[in-house]
C-alpha cells in the first residue's frame, strides 16, 4: 500500500515516528491512526490534502509564517512598565539618568518626571529617526565619555540582539546602577553572557507579558526589570539570584 495511504488509514496500529516537514527542519511525532501529536504540541486529523507521498506530513502551526521583527528591535515600552520600576525601585535616584537605546524617549521623560534625577537626562539611538541627545551605538565607550562627569544610573529597554553587550557595557560605567527590561529568559549565560555567573542582577521584578506591538498579542515569555546596584564600597552587590554555569547543568541520561 502507498505510504500516503498508509498514513491515511484509520485501522489502529503501534505507534510509529513520521517525519514532519517545516522548511529544512524535520520534527518527529507519533502516528496513531489519524491522529497525529506533533513535536510542538499539536494534535490534528489530517486531511489527505496535508499528508504528501512518502510521509511527509504538515503541520498547520509549524508552517505558519514567522512574525517579521521591527527594524532595529524598535519595540517600545508602555507606560506601565516604566511606572511599575519607578515605584518599586526607589534606589533609581541620583544626578544624571541615561537612556542609551532610547526609541521615543518615553521611558527616560516618565523617570524624569517622577522627580529621581537633578540633571537632565542623556539620551541616545541609532536610529537618526529618533530626538536623542546623542546617536551612539550602546555599546561605544565614547557614549560615557561624552556624559562626563558621568552618570548614576543606566536604565533602558535593549534590543534583545546585542543586549549581553550593552547590559556589560553600561555595567563598566554607570556609577550607581543598571535597570534593563528584558524577558525574564534572558538570565541564561549562554554565548555573549558567560559574565552573567559572576556578575548576576542584585535583584529582579517580574512582570506580566507585555504586548510590545500593541496588538494585544504578548510575548511567549513574560518581561522582568534586571537590576544591578552598587554597594558603598562601589562594588554590584550580589542578592539571592544565583546563575549557574555548564558545568552544573543537565547531564546525557543513558535511553
Amino acid at each position: 500500500m502507498p505510504e500516503q495511504q498508509q498514513l491515511l488509514d484509520p485501522a489502529p496500529r503501534a505507534a510509529r515516528t513520521v517525519r514532519l516537514a517545516r522548511g529544512r527542519t524535520e520534527h518527529r511525532f507519533e502516528d496513531r491512526g489519524q491522529t497525529f501529536k506533533t513535536a510542538c504540541g499539536v494534535e490534528e486529523r489530517f486531511a489527505g490534502q496535508l499528508v504528501t507521498p512518502g510521509g511527509v506530513v504538515t503541520c498547520r502551526k509549524c508552517l505558519k509564517p514567522a512574525p517579521q521583527r521591527r527594524e532595529r528591535d524598535a519595540y517600545y515600552t508602555p507606560d506601565w512598565a516604566t511606572a511599575t520600576l519607578i515605584e518599586r525601585a526607589p534606589e533609581v535616584e541620583g544626578l544624571r539618568l541615561l537612556d542609551p537605546c532610547c526609541g521615543d524617549g518615553r521611558m527616560a521623560r516618565a523617570i524624569m518626571a517622577a522627580g529621581r534625577f537633578e540633571w537632565r537626562a542623556i539620551t541616545s539611538d541609532i536610529d537618526p529617526g529618533v530626538e536623542s541627545t546623542w546617536g551612539y551605538d550602546a555599546c561605544d565607550p565614547q557614549l560615557y565619555r561624552e556624559c562626563s562627569p558621568g552618570v548614576c544610573w543606566v536604565v533602558t529597554n535593549p534590543p534583545w540582539e546585542g543586549s549581553g553587550k550593552i547590559a556589560w557595557t553600561a555595567l563598566q560605567h554607570a556609577q550607581h546602577g543598571v535597570a534593563l527590561l528584558l524577558r525574564i529568559t534572558w538570565l541564561e549565560p549562554c554565548e555573549g553572557r558567560e559574565w552573567l555567573k559572576r556578575c548576576p542582577p542584585t535583584r529582579q521584578i517580574v512582570l506580566p507579558r507585555i504586548s510590545y506591538d500593541g496588538s494585544g498579542n504578548t510575548d511567549s515569555a513574560t518581561s522582568a526589570w534586571f537590576i544591578w546596584t552598587r554597594g558603598e564600597d562601589g562594588a554590584w552587590q550580589r542578592g539571592s539570584i544565583e546563575v549557574a554555569g555548564a558545568d552544573v547543568g543537565q547531564e546525557a541520561l543513558p535511553l
